[in-house]
């Protein structure tokens, strides 16, 4: 990654554009060759006019851009390589990171793995870049872990200590050097040295090139003799050892007008540019060399922005200098310039841009927040690991739709259910990896390190009036998906206060303004009554604190502890199920009502709208299609055992809720506790992850800044979500918002930011946007990508419409949908 020299070693003779850069010669053996007769001005590279061409054939021409022609890397621009003779974004990811195609990957014979990183094809290495990183290629060709500080290292030639350097002692019995890693040790004025990084350069030493010892640096350049300067060799004169007509040290004489230029790095910018993006490099786990580092998808121009954009103005304002400003050819985004730093792709401020229907309005950033600081702190980190991932999409997918699935079994029979529940597998998962590509496809998020919301998205692609829109219908989907969790997980903690003490206690609102205390918990919910329960409150004191944790936090502990209690109670369920008894003829073949049939799992699968948070926050590496559709398939056996074999055991569901049948007093006490238990490890979990998604969503997209979207994502809905907890009165309500909200947020707006998204980037660049996420199979060619989307958005809308329909018709004709 790191240049040594910027400047021409030799500028005897410079090379205008269009004109060859090589000559005939005779070699030693005086056999006529084709030699370099000099070095192309800056700008310039020399090439073959074709790919065809001969020595005698190179010119001088620009550097090549995106899609140019070339034979060597070096005639590309920065951030792009020579493949398959085209200058292309190709082999910037080392072993172990994350790629969507082979071409990403850097080593020969590498490809990507199913999970999204570049995997050697053999297990037997080379050298240390068929390692990934932390690893070298040892002497017995293994990739074999590097020692880090204070660990013991073996010397041997190679130091392979990690960001530090073999601190070692020689033993003549064994021939090797033994000792730690430590950090290095700079070696002070006067000290013999190689190069400069040997120095002490945080106080301004250098390695003189001419005494070799470590010596200060003062900033002198030496007039060149004549008006030109030239690089002979050097020559003695008193004290001062200069270089005849040449410049001193980390300077450099220019091709294009003869005058001295910086051409190396001053201690200075090594402590202040160099150093940083090394320990940026290592905070991160990127490899120090890759062969394409200054791509825009590199894992060093992803994680380390910033400090690359420090180090490539230093390097390109030292390499640039003699050119005049409106000439330079140097536009890859990672070019910070003499003047500002094209910020496409990692900047917080810069980059990307709202669309304005006005061409002469001022264009409005899509992010106000620098969210590499956020992270740690409002935002989480990209830590979610595979499993962890596994195991956040299930918890969200078993949410309150779980308990009425068994009821859904008896009214609508087991064939339609099944299929109904297999759709809705399948349009979740699929809504959720398009939301994902679409997320990608917003510039400079590839990789997903903008931490950009679902809501964010659709500000980008749709623009800010369906942006407010979204943001509303948005919250309001996730408020009312909330407080039936609220609901349930209240009034089961309010059924074991009555079940260990024998009654709860409550604070009436309305019809009249006291404390009660009850010992029927089905009073406070289903009757007139408006009401703030103990279980309410102790629900409350749960969530607000779990509330405030990032998503990365949250599923490292809350979601874990959550997914063990979700694995034992199934279980326990299960058996008592067939303690019970399972009677087939239970549920038939085909049922007597389908008021529920959709409606059911729009509710039961709604958790799209979560996908966003968590990707932002999965490590790199994590596959987004291995994590959303494992967790889907194994939550769909779930729903398969739990439904079916719970409308088998039951000969008949009077509620909508199993966990109040199963609850009751003539089951065994296990099972009683087993359900109080679900409510509140298993469905109590969520509600602080929809105050996280609200929160985020609201930071993110500026609708609120930092402390007020904890007020009003976390401690605000606590205030009204009481009211909604009484069923009599306002379950129709969240009912109806439930199905209509969920449909749209969840099954609908997804496949229509894919649609806009995929036509927004095709319409944007002539380079085709590389898919990190590969949401339709691989043989299905691209082409048959937005015909089956449209097709499947088309498909889910005349579903819902139907099942509207239907739901309003059995409703008005005064039909009980639990009948």
């Amino acid at each position: 990654m790191f240049r040594s020299n910027w400047q021409l070693s030799d500028c005897k003779i410079c090379i205008d554009q269009g004109e060859n850069c090589y000559e005939e010669s005779l070699d030693e053996y005086l056999i006529y060759t084709y030699i370099k007769k000099g070095e192309c001005k800056s700008g310039l590279s020399c090439g073959p006019t074709n790919i065809n061409s001969s020595l005698n054939e190179y010119i001088c021409k620009p550097i090549l851009e995106l899609g140019g022609i070339c034979s060597k890397d070096i005639e590309c621009n920065l951030g792009l390589v020579c493949s398959n003779n085209i200058c292309s974004n190709s082999r910037f990811s080392a072993i172990g990171e994350p790629c969507s195609s082979s071409t990403d990957c850097e080593v020969e014979n590498s490809f990507c793995s199913i999970e999204g990183v570049c995997t050697t094809k053999s297990t037997i290495c080379t050298s240390d870049m068929d390692c990934k990183y932390g690893y070298y290629c040892s002497s017995s060709q293994y990739c074999t872990l590097q020692p880090k500080i204070g660990e013991s290292c073996l010397f041997y030639g190679v130091d392979h200590c990690l960001n530090s350097t073999c601190q070692s002692y020689y033993s003549t019995s064994t021939g090797y050097y033994y000792g730690s890693c430590q950090y290095p040790i700079l070696k002070t004025l006067g000290q013999p040295c190689l190069n400069n990084f040997e120095c002490d350069y945080t106080n301004s030493l250098y390695c003189s090139s001419y005494s070799n010892v470590c010596e200060y640096f003062t900033k002198i350049i030496k007039p060149p003799i004549n008006g030109n300067c030239s690089n002979i060799t050097g020559i003695l004169d008193g004290q001062d050892i200069i270089k005849g007509n040449s410049c001193g040290d980390f300077f450099d004489c220019s091709c294009n007008d003869g005058n001295c230029y910086q051409s190396d790095l001053l201690p200075i910018q090594i402590s202040n540019v160099i150093n940083p993006l090394v320990n940026c490099l290592h905070s991160y786990g990127c490899k120090l060399i890759v062969n394409n580092s200054y791509s825009i998808n590199s894992c060093a121009s992803r994680n380390c922005g910033p400090e690359m954009c420090k180090y490539l103005k230093v390097s390109y304002d030292i390499i640039d200098s003699p050119i005049n400003e409106k000439e330079m050819t140097i536009k890859n985004p990672l070019y910070c310039g003499n003047t500002q730093f094209i910020d496409d792709y990692y900047s917080d401020s810069d980059e990307p841009y709202i669309d304005s229907s006005d061409p002469n309005s001022p264009k409005e950033p899509l992010l106000h927040h620098s969210i590499k600081k956020e992270r740690g702190h409002s935002l989480g980190e990209k830590t979610i690991g595979q499993w962890a991932s596994f195991i956040f999409i299930v918890n969200q997918i078993y949410g309150p739709g779980v308990l009425s699935i068994p009821k859904v079994f008896q009214q609508s029979g087991w064939i339609l259910t099944t299929i109904s529940l297999t759709f809705f597998l399948i349009m979740s998962c699929l809504a959720s990896t398009l939301l994902c590509e679409s997320l990608s496809m917003i510039p400079g998020n590839r990789f997903f390190d903008k931490h950009i919301e679902y809501s964010v998205a659709i500000k980008y692609f749709f623009g800010k009036k369906i942006y407010f829109i979204f943001q509303i219908l948005n919250n309001l989907c996730i408020q009312a998906y909330n407080i039936a969790s609220i609901a349930i997980c209240a009034q089961s903690l309010d059924q074991f206060f009555l079940f260990a003490f024998k009654k709860t206690f409550a604070l009436t609102l309305s019809p009249t303004f006291e404390f009660i205390s009850t010992t029927n918990v089905d009073s406070l919910y289903n009757s007139n009554i408006i009401c703030i329960s103990l279980g309410y409150l102790i629900i409350c004191a749960i969530s607000i604190p779990t509330g405030f944790m990032n998503l990365n936090d949250n599923v490292k502990i809350v979601q874990s502890l959550s997914f063990l209690f979700l694995f034992l109670l199934i279980g326990e369920f299960l058996v008592q199920y067939f303690l019970n008894g399972i009677e087939l003829d239970r549920v038939p073949a085909f049922g007597h009502s389908y008021y529920q049939l959709v409606s059911i799992f729009v509710f039961s699968w709604a958790y799209p709208m979560f996908i966003p948070s968590w990707v932002n926050e999965k490590k790199d590496r994590v596959s987004v299609n291995r994590a959303v559709w494992s967790a889907g398939i194994f939550s769909w056996f779930g729903y398969l055992f739990i439904g079916l074999l719970g409308a088998c055991a039951y000969s008949s569901l009077g509620s909508d809720n199993i966990l109040n049948l199963m609850g009751n007093i003539k089951y065994p006490l296990v099972t009683r506790i087993a359900t109080y238990l679900f409510s509140l490890t298993v469905i109590a979990p969520g509600i602080p992850i929809c105050f996280i998604t609200v929160r985020y969503n609201l930071y993110v997209g500026y609708i609120c800044g930092k402390k007020a979207s904890y007020f009003f994502g976390v401690i605000a809905p606590w205030f009204f979500a009481f009211i909604f907890c009484n069923q009599k009165i306002f379950a129709d309500l969240l009912t109806w918002s439930s199905l209509i909200l969920n449909t749209i947020i969840n099954f609908l707006v997804p496949f229509a930011l894919y649609l806009k998204a995929s036509s927004k980037i095709k319409s944007l660049s002539p380079d085709p946007h590389q898919s990190i996420i590969n949401p339709y199979s691989k043989y299905l060619p691209e082409k048959y990508h937005r015909p089956l989307t449209w097709i499947i958005l088309i498909t889910v809308f005349i579903i819902s419409i139907i099942q509207i329909v239907y739901d309003s018709y059995k409703s008005s004709k005064g039909f009980n949908p639990l009948d």
